[in-house]
């Protein structure tokens, strides 16, 4: 495949890479609201109800997660370079020396590939986030003592590595200008080192 604009995305393709960014670093903060919401509610907590709005935000997120992470593994695919510089310099930028070895661990980045991995995340989470819809469905339909909170952890961390390589490829190559990526791109790293 011929690499349009050599080697760089158009300024249009990184504004929508920045904005599916920010929308999946609000899906992070979405499914740790469930996680905490779920436990109270199966608790016997009574917020049912505001549980159930936000399983529906969620789901609507999810029906969402295939484009955005589409449009990254392509991204990832027809610039592998802008990928790789960019997370590279992001991971010097935003990670502590100490955490970087786990980071790239984490990113499933060996030899330094961070775009093979973003396409490969990409891939796995559009193929997972349909079960998470279905799952999250069944969790939602009356909360019985049967039902039980969805492991979020798998795609969590998938979108938690997409965030943290788009939002920081976005920032180091754009050198800060797009301060929503480069605040999700910082959470995302974090996220992964902590979380993942």
């Amino acid at each position: 495949m011929a690499v349009p604009g050599g080697g760089v995305p158009s300024e249009q393709m990184t504004a929508q890479l920045a904005a599916a960014v920010e929308r999946m670093h609000h899906l992070l903060f979405l499914l740790g609201l469930w996680d905490d919401g779920f436990r109270q509610a199966a608790a016997g907590g009574g917020r049912t109800g505001a549980l159930m709005r936000l399983g529906t935000t969620i789901d609507d997120e999810l029906g969402r997660l295939e484009e955005r992470a589409g449009l990254f593994g392509r991204i990832c695919e027809d610039y592998p370079s802008w990928i790789n510089d960019g997370v590279g310099q992001a991971l010097a930028q935003h990670v502590d020396p100490s955490d970087r070895d786990d980071a790239h661990r984490l990113l499933l980045a060996g030899a330094e590939d961070f775009a093979a991995s973003g396409e490969a995340r990409a891939r796995a989470l559009v193929g997972r986030a349909g079960s998470q819809r279905d799952e999250l469905r069944r969790a939602t339909d009356g909360f019985t003592a049967a039902n039980r909170s969805i492991d979020w952890h798998a795609v969590s961390c998938d979108v938690g590595a997409i965030v943290a390589m788009g939002g920081g490829a976005i920032c180091a190559i754009s050198e800060g200008s797009v301060a929503s990526a480069c605040i999700a791109g910082a959470a995302g790293f974090l996220y992964v080192v902590v979380a993942c």
